[in-house]
Formats: structure tokens, sequence, C-alpha cells
């Protein structure tokens, strides 16, 4: 079901259904003129035209393009600049009718999209709860298993992209002007350890994604405690950050684990640390095989690993967090 910004008065029924509109000769029931010296009780909605309209309130009815729909104390409406409202209201009391206005628009816009995330958010906790947040824990789990080495040199040497770059430094020697030499030295990679940056990336995203929606849903902190509206509308505007972290996790993870990056990684693990750590993926059966990690006290652990190759794109998952004025 669409949601829309809630409609204004019932004297605007069939217009346009926001607070900002193009056309305000369009309104049923506009009075022309206003008496001198009367003063509305509000505004109602602000306009901002591509044609000239008239105030009902000054006495020239100066043209202007923008301005508020005025609501008096008798019900009537009028249309009113926003300079002359400035003009003959007073400063103090314009700027409180824009001010109470921006609030009760403020207050709509988060009503509608606390509305949309009551319909929408539901679908995205199932998928988190059953699917995501079950993936993330089986990297979480192997991450933590993982040995390490030099973790100073892993984060010297990641890459924008996230790789972990294995290279030899070769050093050529130029002849200065006055008989000197200088060293110019040149990187030769030798290997790369694809998503090498998921071995400093925190865990738990997809465990604050459905924290996010839990709260968002019923209102209610992970202590049971109420929380404001405007609360939930804080921690609604962070699940799409949420989600793109967990995705970019796991999507990382993926690289990471792959059978050919893990031999990589392997590799490095004995040339830096010098020791018996090792990883081996084996293949086992039709499922994504296992890893076997042996640490630098022989201890050995077999853990199956998780089935990356179908994760979702960011605009599968997100959209039904994504609020739009329909």
């Amino acid at each position: 079901m669409s949601q829309q910004l809630p409609i204004d008065p019932p004297h605007l029924q069939g217009a346009k259904p926001a607070f900002t509109i193009a056309d305000p000769e369009a309104q049923t029931g506009l009075t022309d003129v206003i008496e001198r010296r009367a003063i509305p009780e509000r505004y109602i909605n602000r306009y901002h035209t591509d044609h000239d309209v008239r105030c009902a309130f000054c006495d020239n009815h100066t043209p202007h393009r923008r301005g508020f729909t005025a609501e008096m104390k008798d019900g009537r409406i009028a249309l009113c600049g926003i300079d002359c409202g400035r003009k003959y209201f007073g400063m103090e009391v314009a700027k409180n009718f824009e001010r109470a206005l921006q609030k009760t628009e403020d207050e709509a816009k988060r009503d509608a999209i606390l509305a949309a995330a009551m319909e929408d958010l539901p679908a995205l906790h199932r998928q988190v709860r059953e699917k995501w947040l079950p993936l993330e824990r089986e990297v979480d789990e192997i991450m933590r298993a993982l040995p390490r080495f030099g973790d100073s040199l892993l984060r010297r040497q990641i890459t924008d992209g996230g790789d972990f770059v294995i290279a030899d430094v070769k050093v050529d020697w130029i002849e200065l002007p006055d008989g000197g030499r200088k060293p110019i030295e040149t990187q030769i990679e030798r290997g790369r350890i694809h998503g090498a940056r998921i071995l400093f990336m925190d865990a738990g995203r997809f465990q604050k994604v459905k924290w996010y929606c839990e709260t968002v849903v019923t209102g209610r902190d992970y202590l049971g405690r109420q929380i404001r509206d405007a609360q939930r509308l804080k921690y609604r505007m962070s699940l799409t950050q949420g989600v793109e972290d967990g995705l970019l996790y796991l999507d990382t993870a993926r690289k990471f684990l792959a059978p050919e990056n893990l031999r990589e990684f392997d590799k490095a693990l004995r040339h830096y640390r010098g020791d018996g750590s090792q990883v081996q993926w084996k293949k086992k059966g039709q499922t994504p095989g296992v890893i076997r990690i042996r640490d630098s006290d022989y201890e050995r652990v077999t853990i199956p690993l998780p089935d990356l190759a179908d994760l979702p794109k960011l605009d599968e998952l997100a959209p039904p967090i994504r609020y739009k004025e329909r």
C-alpha cells in the first residue's frame, strides 16, 4: 500500500497532499482579500510557483512566487507572500508561524517514515535473522580462529581496495650532478591476499541491523524501555548504512576465503611467522568446503566454509528501508 504525507486541513482536500505546493491558487476556499491589520492563526503550507500570485494581506496585493497559505481564526484561508508576512505581521510573529509549520512538516514526515517502516521492516528483519546473521556468525568463527602475522605490517600494506600486497623492494641508485648518489626504491609485487582487510573489520554488523529493526518496529530499546519517535527515526535512518556495512563484510569474506586466496594467505603466514602455522582449504562434496587451521602450537581445527556465492546487492536488500515520498 502506498504511503503519503498527511493532507493538510479539510479545506485542502483535493489539493496536492504535501506541505509545499506549486499551484496555491488551486486550493479551494481561498479568500482573495483579507482586511487590513488582520493576523492569521498559523501557516498551513508553503508554496513556490513558477508564476506570480497575489498576496491577500498587503494593500497592493503584491505579486509574488514564494509564500504561505495562512489560516485565519475564523477558518478562512488566504495566500501571503513571504516578505509581506514578515512586514505586516512582524518579523517575530512571521518567523514563529514558519517555525511551527516546519515542525509540523517534520513530524508528518517522521510519522510517514515510521508508518512505512512498520510495513517494510518485518520482512527485512526476517531475512537478517534467518539468513544474513547466521552467515555473518559463520564468518566470525573463522576470523577468530585464524592465526595472524604482524598486524602493524598488515595495516601498512593494505591497499585502498582492501588487499594485502606481498612485495619485494628493489633499490636502484642514480647519480646526482654533485657526484653523490640517491636510492630509488621500487616495489615488485609477488603476491596478493584479496580481502585481507577483513582481519581488521569489526564483527556484528547484521546483529546491529537486527536490533535496529526491532527497536524501530517495537519502539523499545534493548532494555525494553519505551523510546521517543525521534529516537526511533534515528535508528531507522541508521539501517541503510548498517545493511551496507554488513554486505561489505560478507563480500570481503567471500574474496578472502576463496581457495586460491587462502593458499596465498598460508604462504604469507609461513613466510612472516616462520613457524608451523597453516591454513588449508579442502573440498568436501558439493559444499564450499572446509578450512583446516593449525596454529603455532600445532592445535588443529576444522571449520565448514559458509556459502558466500549468492550474496544480495545492496539495492536488493535495502529498498524496503529507503523511504520515498510516494
